[in-house]
């Protein structure tokens, strides 16, 4: 591939980007803003999500006897891969699972600050730059799944992800700054955290050293190698899933593993990256463009493997590494690609930096073309003819001031209404109560203003004076952001300050559950795990991670149908599973889901007569009921307090299954 040169950029000017130092004193500040930025942006909300599954992975991990029954460890679970649990354990075990998490979570949240500028000061050299791409990572929480799915940049629970993408952040950081041994290791430990996450680096640096043929090739030949040994070995991993699991995974992971079919995928969001990536690679200051080009390359060949196997040869392997999680590094790095462009426009001359990034007011403005600016550019750079006129048409506005500012004048104009909306549009996403009264200026000076503001604050950051404001501004909203961070209510606070704790609550005592007994509390999965210390019969969590297990897939199915049917109305004969089926599916598709869907199942609270239909399950041992009684079985009553929704009623399955007792 022909490499083009943008407009009076030579090479001797590009390598100037990357030569002046950014000052200790400035790096300082420059992470203390983007911290308190991140806390704003970034507040904590407890044990949810993901989080729930990494406290139980941590807890198996800490005494692994009471969970040997617990259906999530069916045929191994993905926790066999990682180092995350023995590191998360550890760590519960000296400080509690509350603070546990909250230290996981800012620990991510500053090692992303951190990597973030040692990329960018290993990308760039004028300050302004690295300062708008530390304070961009810094805010953005948009998703880089590849149809809107669960995964997010700078999640604000506790995963094997808040340390993985940092740490590979940093471990990129050290590959292009030429510190190869240090790369190396901190891919490593990123890999041991979170494989699917770290994985990438290494494939970007053994990327980096090939030629595009010879990537080319070794991409074909990898694919010919994977989908032709999937039909000849009898290997486990390579083999196609069968329709009913690949069909149930897809229903019940749509947007956590499965690309996406045509109008689900994230085309625009994946062309505008790959475009940006390539725009870079081309035009881009000469040291980078390898970088950006081969990961452009590396993000095309990921998706399409991810598209191929998810929809047309189901590969187990394939379908398990999820390929397009490399969308979480191209994204990150399409930031820095951007930016690249600007710096390149900016030495190149100020004209050509006010044009660029009218180019991109015009882009964030236009929605419909903002993939295509990117491929825009690229056609009207590969042509010589093109390049001149462009450089001619910029000349000649440039020598007319009167119509260069008129024209940027119409410019903002036409775009200051919908800027006003997005302000306030991102001023209330801004998790947080404080300030609710003025969304658009909290949109611009916590959200960044779309960039606005954060570019402002860079031109600051030149001068010394600026410096200094900005740090005086910066302590004091470092403590209000601190304090403001943990935004739970004391209610949740108390209940899972109770997780895994030393020192159990007085009603835990009073029951006779033993270590180890399957429990079915339907509506408190979480706390059977992590309160009770013991395995859960059936909660949708546990459909998470069944692409990785079909026999668990098939279990985790039954028990959730059979907690669906234990929710139906006494007029159905719930003793006939498939009058019950066909009115739990009846009932489904009434609303408008999936029945191969098995997050839509396990849903409400069990009848009387539901309480003893679980109970006729051999894998039961307890059930927890609202109800005081169900068939002629006295449940024993305890109170764990309102928080829990007061009063509850533990029944012992062993009473429901001696001869003579109704469970109806």
């Amino acid at each position: 591939m022909s490499t083009a040169r943008a407009p009076g950029h030579g090479n001797g000017r590009a390598l100037a980007l990357t030569d002046i130092e950014l000052t200790s004193p400035s790096a300082t500040i420059i992470a203390l803003v983007a911290m308190v930025l991140w806390l704003f942006n970034h507040v904590y909300q407890g044990i949810h999500h993901d989080a729930a599954l990494y406290s139980l992975l941590a807890a198996h991990w800490i005494d692994p006897l009471p969970y040997a029954r617990e259906l999530f460890f069916l045929s191994g679970s993905q926790d066999d891969f990682s180092l995350f649990s023995p590191l998360y354990g550890t760590l519960i075990a000296w400080v509690g699972l509350d603070a546990a998490a909250q230290a996981i979570v800012l620990a991510g949240g500053a090692l992303w600050i951190l990597a973030c500028l040692m990329l960018a000061r290993s990308i760039f050299g004028p300050v302004w730059l690295v300062t708008l791409a530390v304070f961009f990572c810094a805010t953005i929480n948009f998703s880089y799944s590849p149809n809107f799915g669960t995964f997010r940049f700078n999640e604000n629970f506790a995963t094997a992800r808040s340390l993985a993408m940092p740490v590979a952040a940093l471990a990129l950081a050290a590959l292009v700054s030429g510190r190869r041994l240090s790369a190396l290791v901190l891919a490593a430990i990123s890999i041991a955290l979170h494989p699917l996450m770290g994985i990438w680096i290494p494939l970007l640096a053994v990327a980096r050293v090939l030629s595009e043929k010879w990537l080319l090739a070794a991409a074909i030949v990898l694919f010919a190698a994977v989908f032709g040994l999937s039909l000849l070995l009898p290997l486990e991993s390579l083999q196609v899933m069968d329709p009913e699991w690949i069909e149930t995974a897809r229903a019940s992971t749509p947007n956590d593993v499965f690309p996406g079919g045509w109008g689900v995928l994230r085309l625009s969001d994946i062309l505008l990256t790959v475009g940006i990536l390539w725009l870079a690679g081309r035009v881009g200051s000469t040291r980078h463009r390898q970088l950006f080009l081969r990961l452009c390359l590396l993000t095309v060949f990921a998706i399409l493997g991810a598209q191929l196997s998810s929809y047309f040869w189901p590969i187990r392997l394939v379908i398990q590494v999820q390929p397009w999680r490399i969308l979480w590094l191209a994204e990150l790095m399409a930031i820095f690609a951007l930016l690249d462009l600007l710096g390149v426009a900016s030495v190149v001359g100020r004209r050509y930096l006010f044009a660029s990034l009218g180019i991109v007011a015009v882009a964030w403005g236009l929605p419909e073309v903002r993939p295509w600016i990117p491929f825009m550019a690229l056609l009207l750079l590969s042509r010589d003819s093109s390049t001149r006129w462009l450089v001619g048409g910029i000349q000649t506005l440039a020598a007319r001031p009167v119509a260069a500012w008129s024209l940027a004048a119409s410019l903002v104009l036409m775009l200051l209404p919908n800027y006003w909306f997005s302000l306030e549009l991102s001023g209330a996403a801004v998790p947080g109560t404080w300030w609710a009264d003025f969304p658009a200026a909290k949109g611009f000076l916590v959200a960044g203003g779309d960039g606005l503001f954060f570019l402002l604050l860079a031109l600051a950051m030149q001068h010394r004076t600026g410096r200094w404001i900005i740090l005086a501004a910066a302590l004091p909203a470092l403590i209000v952001s601190a304090r403001l961070w943990d935004v739970r209510g004391g209610a949740f606070r108390q209940m899972e300050g109770d997780y895994l704790s030393a020192h159990p609550a007085s009603w835990i005592s009073s029951l006779p559950l033993r270590g180890g007994d399957v429990l079915a509390w339907p509506e408190r999965a979480l706390e059977t795990w992590l309160v009770l210390k013991t395995p859960s019969y059936a909660t949708s969590w546990q459909a998470i991670g069944i692409v990785f297990s079909r026999p668990r897939m098939v279990e985790v199915r039954r028990r959730l149908e059979r907690v669906s049917i234990s929710t139906l109305p006494d007029q159905v004969d719930i003793s006939a599973r498939d009058v019950a089926i066909t009115e739990i599916h009846r009932n489904l598709v009434a609303a408008g889901h999936d029945i191969r869907n098995l997050h839509r199942y396990g849903q409400g609270f069990a009848t009387r007569a539901g309480v003893g239909y679980l109970c006729q399950d051999e894998v039961l041992d307890w059930v927890i009921s609202r109800w005081p009684k169900a068939g002629a079985v006295s449940g024993l009553r305890f109170d764990p307090g309102a928080i829990y929704g007061g009063p509850q009623y533990l029944f012992d399955c062993r009473d429901f299954r001696q001869p003579g007792l109704a469970h109806g």
